[in-house]
């Protein structure tokens, strides 16, 4: 309409997703969303992938598509770690099913990396790493095993932890970790195209 177009800040965010907030803009049940606890941000930022409602960890918030689409596209490969928590005792030979994959509706899944923390009677503690991102595919890998999780918590996005962050407290991305970032997201697709070819 004649006007300038002014490109707007890059910003970016790590949050550390309580439960029952859900990763989206718009949720038609009105339930509490992620960007609403960051406080005093006048631009337009969207969760990088998702956690789903009843998990809980790190989320990186960013209104930079090149970068979201960096860390997401399975192109890319970030594995994400998280410590899940299940229901009952977890054995070897289940534990090596999920570093072969599992066969879902859509196919089998990428091996993961699989520590056992600790195996009891009543419970068991895994540290699960994933390089790909479908949808809740934790709860769904331990439930074709015929396992519940109990708990679900992100602890790593490729490289980036931060131990110190509590529960619902988030903080800014400092410049020498985006750029991090961005450089293993560019660097593992330019490993994942030579492989291709």
């Amino acid at each position: 309409d004649g006007m300038p177009i002014k490109e707007e800040k890059k910003i970016y965010y790590l949050l550390n997703k309580p439960r029952g907030y859900v990763c989206t803009n718009y949720d038609e049940l009105g339930r509490p969303r992620a960007i609403d606890l960051l406080g005093g941000v006048s631009q337009r930022i969207y969760t990088v992938g998702r956690l789903d409602v009843d998990s809980e960890g790190l989320i990186i918030l960013t209104n930079d598509g090149e970068f979201a689409n960096l860390l997401t596209h399975p192109r890319y490969s970030i594995p994400k770690t998280y410590q899940v928590e299940v229901e009952g005792h977890i054995t070897h030979e289940d534990m090596e099913a999920l570093e072969r994959g599992i066969w879902l509706s859509e196919g089998k899944t990428s091996p993961a990396k699989i520590t056992n923390i600790k195996s009891g009677s009543k419970t068991s503690r895994l540290e699960i790493t994933l390089r790909e991102g479908r949808n809740r595919e934790i709860r769904r890998i331990i439930a074709r095993l015929e396992y519940e999780v109990r708990t679900l918590r992100r602890i790593k996005i490729g490289w980036l932890q931060d131990t110190k962050l509590k529960i619902g407290e988030y903080r800014r991305l400092r410049d020498d970790e985006v750029t991090q970032l961005y450089a293993t997201g560019r660097q593992r697709g330019f490993t994942s195209l030579i492989q291709r070819t």
